[in-house]
């Protein structure tokens, strides 16, 4: 057995699976949380036991490090004054995305001016409270829109707003360690990206997907599977008879959503598991705002909306098809590195921690 390959050693293990133990997955409400520092925009984990909070306030816009269990006032990480000077002015912070990279070394801001363009800043975090910006100068023409880092924040991908301004690099992928360019494609080769993410967690094999309408000068109905190889520098576009929506992808396997009948609300989430007759499909009966793979094989969590106001929070089990209400208010979440979840809620300025249950607990 030693000698097998570790992906062979993978498809054993997972066909194994569907054998495991019949506890049910789930969450259970930890803590609410009020937060007293403002209306909360964003959050994120940096570890098991501190947060981030974005906090939008009448003297500007501040972000705040909390400590879990909440036991202490939260401490100031930038001030309004450090955020005003570095990122943007305090009437636009409520346009902002961020994005925590998943070793919690970068912090990308993202935003869009008066004019509809979109502004950009990054910061290495690693240091507190000695934080370096890391601007650089993009190609002629890029309305950098998001960024997706690779799980040992080794490479940045950085993605061109196809709708607002034209450039000729719509994908630019940066190796921060090294602080060198990548890769880059042009917008006649892959373009009009609605969703990107990373391929699992192989580090000597870094690859990244995403839903693009555009490539090789063609533009789709739909949008269809791009499929990124980072270090041979070489990409592959795959059609389907559906618009896929977004994707995902573990190490036990991968995840797409498409949309059926966008108007009527019906999508499917696409599985595919190595070890597995599949893939099979899960019907959704909302648009998927963001989808997430847990590290625990088969379980999924999606943020979803049927009236693009309110949002719930579901784990799936894709292996039974079970659906589990983890939050019917969910603005935005986070998952920490042992499981936990903060979420956001959207209807009023309050936090909401759960935590998953054990293997023997009744959800």
């Amino acid at each position: 057995m030693r000698g097998l390959p570790v992906l062979c050693l993978l498809a054993l293990w997972l066909a194994c699976l569907p054998l495991r133990a019949e506890a049910k997955p789930g969450y259970a409400l930890e803590e609410r949380i009020y937060p007293s520092n403002g209306a909360i925009a964003q959050v994120a984990w940096l570890d098991n036991s501190h947060y981030l909070t974005l906090a939008l306030t009448p003297g500007g816009t501040e972000v705040y490090r909390h400590t879990y269990p909440t036991t202490a006032l939260p401490e100031p990480f930038m001030s309004a004054g450090f955020f005003s000077r570095h990122v943007c002015r305090p009437d636009l912070a409520g346009r902002i995305q961020w994005r925590l990279s998943p070793q919690k070394k970068y912090l990308f801001f993202g935003w869009f001016d008066d004019n509809g363009g979109r502004q950009w800043t990054l910061f290495e975090i690693s240091d507190v409270p000695n934080f370096k910006l890391k601007r650089f100068q993009p190609p002629a023409g890029m309305n950098i829109f998001d960024v997706l880092f690779s799980p040992d924040d080794r490479y940045a991908v950085f993605i061109h707003d196809s709708m607002h301004g034209e450039s000729d690099v719509s994908v630019l992928a940066l190796d921060l360690s090294a602080g060198t360019e990548a890769w880059r494609l042009s917008t006649q080769q892959v373009n009009f990206i609605s969703d990107l993410w990373w391929g699992g967690a192989v580090y000597n094999a870094p690859r990244f997907y995403a839903a693009a309408k555009l490539h090789d000068g063609q533009f789709e109905a739909r949008h269809g599977l791009v499929s990124f190889d980072l270090a041979a520098n070489t990409w592959q576009f795959t059609s389907n008879e559906l618009d896929l929506v977004r994707g995902a992808e573990a190490l036990w396997g991968k995840l797409t959503c498409y949309a059926v009948d966008a108007q009527q609300a019906q999508y499917v989430l696409q599985v595919a598991i190595p070890g597995q007759e599949l893939p099979r499909e899960i019907p959704l009966t909302a648009h998927p705002v963001d989808l997430v793979a847990l590290p625990q094989p088969g379980l999924v969590l999606i943020n979803n909306t049927s009236d693009y106001i309110t949002n719930q929070l579901w784990l799936i089990d894709v292996f039974s098809g079970d659906k589990y209400l983890i939050d019917p208010d969910c603005a935005g979440f986070s998952l920490a590195p042992d499981g936990k979840l903060l979420v956001r809620a959207r209807t009023r300025i309050e936090l909401r921690v759960y935590a998953p249950l054990a293997e023997d607990s009744e959800p």
